[in-house]
């Protein structure tokens, strides 16, 4: 239901291929790529963004802001907030737990709730990644930017969500990005 209520207004960007729908994944998506390059002499030009440990790197007040913006029905909203807050590893042995930790950063994966999470932090980020242009290349066409996992490394919480200010500044630099 989450995802058809966001799907419904349009939001996830049209670059965004991690999460859509009916949309091959991103190997399939590169293979397709490489099929097509050999149809036509290799004359695409793609580019492809992958961010180590994106799921590791969002942060939780920054997700509950983007999911709070959605303005999803207000259950749907302290479903996912109360969730996000209370996520925990436990490590057991037999019956015991040894380790208890309580997750601080990062969105936990292994379900269909986590590539939807990891989804909506990108709506913003997407969304003005997609304004970058390309420079012109060899036959002056500019190429459309295949978002896989765009950079999440907002260092402070008010970039997109809060302020809605342009989000090309110094907050999205990060040397260790690619």
């Amino acid at each position: 239901m989450l995802q058809l209520i966001v799907e419904h207004r349009g939001l996830p960007a049209e670059n965004q291929l991690g999460t859509v729908r009916r949309v091959q994944g991103a190997k399939e998506q590169a293979l397709l790529n490489v099929a097509i390059n050999k149809e036509y002499k290799n004359s695409l030009e793609t580019m492809w963004i992958d961010v180590k440990k994106a799921y590791d790197s969002v942060d939780h007040e920054y997700l509950i802001k983007c999911v709070e913006r959605l303005n999803l029905p207000q259950w749907i909203g302290c479903f996912l907030k109360n969730t996000i807050e209370r996520w925990k590893i436990e490590v057991r042995s037999g019956s015991e737990i040894i380790l208890e930790k309580r997750i601080r950063r990062g969105i936990i994966q292994g379900d269909r709730l986590s590539p939807l999470l990891l989804s909506y932090a990108w709506i913003y980020l997407s969304r003005k990644e997609a304004e970058y242009q390309i420079p012109k290349s060899r036959s002056q066409h500019r190429q459309p930017i295949f978002l896989n996992k765009p950079p999440l490394v907002y260092r402070r919480l008010e970039t997109p969500c809060r302020e809605g200010r342009n989000t090309r500044g110094d907050e999205r630099r990060d040397k260790n990005v690619f």
